[in-house]
């Protein structure tokens, strides 16, 4: 597979992976350890607490997540497609910091405040191409 192809295919999957994530398992209808855990990031944001990095993200499962896919884009030789998902990774967890931390002066900033507002929409942190493509942008 060509290598710009392949980052593209890495980006794109890699949005669609946060979107699932986002949608199904953090925001699940059923209380599960992980939809707990992102309830206490969404009130910890709406009461403006100092520290929300406390419950940004669930580092762990994300990083476990990551592992099962880099062994298996690497057994594939598909390491462009890694390369492209782990920065679509480093940026993701840069962006949603610097959202919660300086909202007003990060250009991307509304678009996640309003997940916030609206918790059943855009579950794309930075870049909602599937937010788009499912109809959750509004």
């Amino acid at each position: 597979m060509n290598t710009w192809l392949q980052i593209v295919f890495g980006i794109v999957y890699a949005n669609f992976v946060e979107y699932a994530y986002h949608r199904w398992i953090m925001h699940s209808r059923r209380p599960t350890y992980f939809s707990r855990r992102h309830s206490a990031h969404h009130w910890l944001v709406s009461t403006n607490a100092t520290h929300v990095d406390a419950a940004l993200s669930l580092t762990w499962p994300v990083m476990t997540m990551f592992v099962v896919h880099a062994i298996v884009l690497r057994a594939l030789g598909l390491i462009p497609t890694l390369y492209a998902i782990s920065g679509y990774l480093v940026a993701l967890e840069i962006t949603h910091r610097a959202q919660h931390r300086w909202p007003s002066i990060w250009l991307i900033g509304p678009w996640h405040a309003s997940h916030h507002e609206w918790p059943r929409a855009r579950f794309n942190t930075f870049c909602g191409i599937w937010d788009w493509i499912l109809g959750t942008h509004k």
